[in-house]
C-alpha cells in the first residue's frame, strides 16, 4: 500500500522543477556567505543572486501554498 507523502515542497524544490534554477543554484543559496547574511528567506537570496526574479518567487510560494 502506498501512501501519498503529506510534506509541502520547498521553494527550491519547485522552482528547480520549473526549471527556474538548478540544484547547484539552491545549494548555493543555501550556504553562508558574504552577502547572504542580511537575508533569511532563501527567495529573497535566489533573487539578490540573479537567480531568479521576485514574480517567481511570488509564484512559487502561490503553489507552495504560502503567501
Amino acid at each position: 500500500m502506498h501512501e501519498k507523502s503529506t510534506r509541502t515542497k520547498r521553494l527550491g524544490e519547485i522552482l528547480i522543477d520549473r526549471g527556474v534554477v538548478t540544484e547547484e543554484q539552491v545549494a548555493e543559496a543555501l550556504r553562508p556567505g558574504k552577502g547572504k547574511t542580511y537575508f533569511s528567506k532563501i527567495g529573497e537570496v535566489l533573487v539578490y543572486l540573479g537567480y531568479t526574479t521576485p514574480d517567481q518567487i511570488q509564484s512559487a510560494l502561490r503553489e507552495q501554498g504560502k503567501r
